[in-house]
């Protein structure tokens, strides 16, 4: 209690027999006198202040769980944080299921005809837009589109079979 008596920046004057005759408020170093109201109104909320002040913990504890919780960046800490065991696993698991059906897939395209995959090739992995396939094949888009569904789904039903 006696901390915060040397912060206080209000005060009262009184005279000599200890009346009050003058309430005090202290900005930025000047004694600004002030009516009873307002000098009971600021007395109040400095005092909400202070408690509120007291009821917080002294010491906060700073975990990567409570970051990770509180949803805090990684780079807004500056300290990596590490996986949790159940996110460790689910990303072998993904990774795994992803391994399998790359493992499907060649085979899958090695089931399809030159000129299929060839289609195949140029749309998904050359960056050829439908437009561009179809000038360089002389018909229209609507074709192109057409044989890549057919491809498509012929190539899920290899996938099945496997």
């Amino acid at each position: 209690m006696k901390r915060w008596k040397r912060t206080v920046n209000h005060y009262t004057k009184k005279n000599a027999e200890g009346a009050v005759i003058g309430w005090i408020i202290r900005i930025d170093g000047r004694d600004i006198p002030v009516s009873k109201e307002v000098y009971q109104a600021y007395a109040q909320g400095n005092r909400k202040e202070r408690y509120m002040f007291d009821e917080r913990p002294a010491i906060t504890v700073l975990s990567m769980e409570k970051l990770a919780e509180d949803e805090v960046r990684e780079d807004y800490v500056g300290v990596p944080c590490t996986p949790s065991c159940l996110e460790i696993i689910l990303r072998q698991e993904e990774e795994l299921a992803w391994e399998k059906k790359k493992a499907m897939l060649l085979p899958a395209l090695l089931s399809l005809t030159d000129e299929e995959r060839s289609l195949i090739t140029k749309l998904f992995y050359d960056g050829y837009t439908q437009t561009e396939l179809a000038q360089e094949l002389g018909v229209n888009q609507a074709t192109v589109s057409r044989r890549r569904d057919a491809i498509l789904k012929k190539l899920k039903r290899a996938i099945e079979k496997l």
